[in-house]
């Protein structure tokens, strides 16, 4: 049976809406949130401390154990209704003392759906988790290689581990 035009819009539409989410530090003492003004706010104990602009929603992300870096992608906010498949991925150094915007220190485009992101040990390296395999990046040198198989040979920070 085939799915009328105005359902499959409207389910598309509700997906992007809700797909806005809010990404909390292992520590539960930062979160980086999306305002609907292409604002990405992080707060620190439920005060707001940093800011950056953004140019996609917010699906999912990852702070560093170190709560230094923050790393947050999404599908852009200009989608392909039709085939919505690119994912944005942007990491961000959280603002020092006495300052609020947050830097954004890398930007990506994915041509799959991104599902988890994860930081290496020593923060040197970025592994994302996609549709298709797993890229990581190279932080110092912005490289980055795909794998398809799952076993990552770097050890990626978890929560409660140190």
């Amino acid at each position: 049976m085939k799915v009328p035009k105005m359902i499959g819009m409207l389910a598309l539409w509700c997906e992007v809406a809700l797909a806005d989410s809010r990404v909390v530090s292992c520590s539960e003492d930062y979160s980086v949130e999306r305002r609907s003004d292409r604002l990405l706010v992080l707060r620190r104990d439920n005060r707001e401390v940093g800011f950056a602009r953004t140019k996609h929603q917010l699906d999912g992300g990852n702070f560093n154990r170190e709560n230094s870096l923050v790393a947050v992608y999404g599908l852009p906010d200009r989608a392909d209704v039709v085939n919505p498949q690119a994912t944005m991925l942007a990491v961000y150094a959280l603002p020092k003392k006495g300052k609020r915007s947050m830097r954004k220190i890398y930007a990506g485009m994915f041509g799959s759906r991104v599902y988890e992101v994860s930081f290496s040990v020593d923060n040197r390296h970025i592994v994302v988790a996609t549709r298709l395999g797993y890229v990581t990046i190279d932080m110092r040198t912005k490289k980055s290689t795909f794998q398809m198989t799952d076993e990552i040979d770097l050890e990626l920070q978890e929560c409660g581990s140190k």
